[in-house]
């Protein structure tokens, strides 16, 4: 951490040095989770996987109940049921709860990967917009709010509505 720190100290006092004092050094920053969250696009995206969420919750209760119904029949009847009897019952809760599980998972890595698919697609967009306005504004530097270890920067340097705006109007067409 002390060596990364050091680093960019480094980096910025060499940028420093290199820009002639008659220019200054435009630097700005952008938070990306905020525009992948509050953005148009990230909305909508995220009440897609909720409503998909939701759906397969309704289905999982069904799955649910019906294994409760499974398990409370069997403790009804294991008084009068064989050996056998018992062990074909349980194998097949067995098996019903191991498909229910299975399914569970499958469902939970489906959300994982939609999450992650519009990430990406969401992230290539927004690195192009703020690749294009940093060069239209003559940007020196942009960084990553969140990730790049800022803690303060003085006045308003912060373009993550900007980047936000032109994201919904690009996404949303």
């Amino acid at each position: 951490m002390k060596r990364s720190l050091v680093l960019m100290g480094m980096c910025f006092t060499l940028l420093a040095t290199q820009v002639p004092a008659a220019e200054t050094f435009n630097y700005v920053y952008v938070d990306l989770q905020s525009i992948l969250q509050q953005s148009k696009a990230g909305k909508k995206e995220k009440d897609k996987i909720t409503k998909f969420i939701k759906k397969r919750q309704v289905e999982f209760k069904k799955e649910e109940k019906a294994l409760e119904a499974m398990q409370k029949k069997y403790e009804k009847d294991k008084l009068t049921l064989s050996k056998s009897q018992k062990q074909k019952r349980q194998k097949a809760f067995q098996e019903k709860l191991k498909a229910y599980r299975k399914k569970a998972a499958e469902s939970e890595q489906e959300v994982k990967r939609k999450e992650a698919a519009y990430a990406n697609k969401a992230l290539y967009e927004i690195q192009n917009i703020v690749e294009k306005m940093a060069k239209d504004k003559k940007y020196d530097v942009v960084v990553e709010k969140t990730q790049s270890g800022l803690l303060y920067v003085a006045g308003n340097k912060d373009i993550t509505k900007e980047v936000m705006e032109v994201f919904d109007k690009k996404f949303t067409n």
